[in-house]
């Protein structure tokens, strides 16, 4: 017990949120791919990725009073979920038609939304890696078949590059779908009201990088059931 964990109300109003959205709850019984990146930076850190990690990703990693990462106490129930920002949630506004866009200018006309698929199906567990899970935004097929993840990011500046972040989310999607490639569709600026044109980054299958990860969500995932079952105690 360390004293995050509490009756204050804004950790029994995450509880009580989570216990009443089935998806977030099932979510508590695993790490999604978004998750991936601060899982990374804690358990198997390389000072080129923590050089151009994003703030939010650095604070998840760094550790809580319990001893360890933050993002491990929030699994754990010790820390109240996080609140949405402003600008996520102007970002999340905008993913469909960022997808939408992209799609019709990249010649890709049977793009499926997350919203296709029954909700109750997700979050998509990685059947190598049970405690590995993800929600894509959107999936296709390429030109021999293949599935492809689709990812959108509506973002504040104007990246030139598919960050590692993102990378590393997809490969997670990949290896939760058995998705042979992802696209990371970035709409940039259109955080801040810009509608420049979305850009596509292909990121191809890395098994090295999903073995990588998947190994991260197991080390992580035995603290998170330490600290339940402490906190039982």
């Amino acid at each position: 017990m360390v004293d995050e964990l509490s009756l204050a109300p804004d950790v029994v109003s995450a509880q009580l949120v989570s216990a009443a959205d089935p998806w977030l709850e099932r979510r508590r019984h695993s790490w999604g791919a978004s998750e991936i990146p601060a899982l990374l930076l804690a358990y198997d850190r390389r000072e080129e990725e923590a050089a151009s990690a994003r703030r939010y990703h650095l604070d998840d990693s760094g550790l809580s009073r319990a001893g360890v990462p933050r993002i491990v106490a929030r699994k754990a129930g010790l820390i109240a979920a996080k609140a949405g920002s402003r600008a996520m949630r102007s970002g999340a506004e905008r993913e469909r038609e960022l997808i939408d866009r992209w799609s019709s200018a990249a010649g890709f006309d049977d793009v499926r939304l997350e919203s296709a698929a029954p909700r109750e199906w997700y979050p998509l567990v990685d059947r190598h890696c049970h405690r590995l899970a993800a929600t894509p935004d959107a999936w296709c097929r390429g030109p021999s078949g293949e599935l492809i993840i689709v990812e959108a990011k509506c973002t504040a500046g104007h990246h030139s590059t598919c960050e590692w972040y993102w990378r590393v989310q997809l490969q997670a999607q990949m290896g939760c779908m058995c998705a042979s490639a992802g696209v990371l569709v970035c709409g940039r600026g259109w955080v801040m009201g810009s509608d420049s044109e979305p850009i596509g980054w292909i990121v191809e299958r890395d098994d090295a990088e999903i073995e990588r990860i998947r190994a991260v969500a197991i080390k992580a995932w035995a603290d998170v059931e330490r600290l339940r079952k402490d906190d039982i105690k």
